[in-house]
């Protein structure tokens, strides 16, 4: 992802997150609206800027932005909660398709 989605909090914009699981596994994929999305990537990177590297230095300022599919250390205490929820979760956009 890049800097610009730490601004992006549209209620009609979703990311869906596919992890492959290849050779051997099935897809799996999670869809997270924007709203949950860019205050976590945000903070995240928050975090990494004003944590040193190893050597002592600092991290330089990058467009990257980094989403993961794991609890860490600088997402919500929930993340995990919030992850089950969103894996497989077709039904979120069917809504919101829905109520339009």
């Amino acid at each position: 992802m890049n800097k610009k989605a730490e601004t992006l909090k549209e209620e009609d914009l979703f990311y869906a997150f596919v992890r492959l699981n290849m050779p051997e596994g099935e897809p799996e994929f999670w869809i997270v609206p924007s709203f949950t999305v860019a205050p976590v990537i945000k903070e995240s990177c928050e975090i990494y800027m004003k944590t040193p590297k190893k050597n002592g230095s600092a991290h330089k300022e990058t467009k990257m932005r980094e989403f993961y599919l794991i609890p860490r250390p600088n997402f919500p205490d929930d993340w995990e909660e919030q992850l089950k929820f969103f894996k497989g979760n077709i039904r979120m956009l069917e809504e919101f398709v829905y109520h339009i």
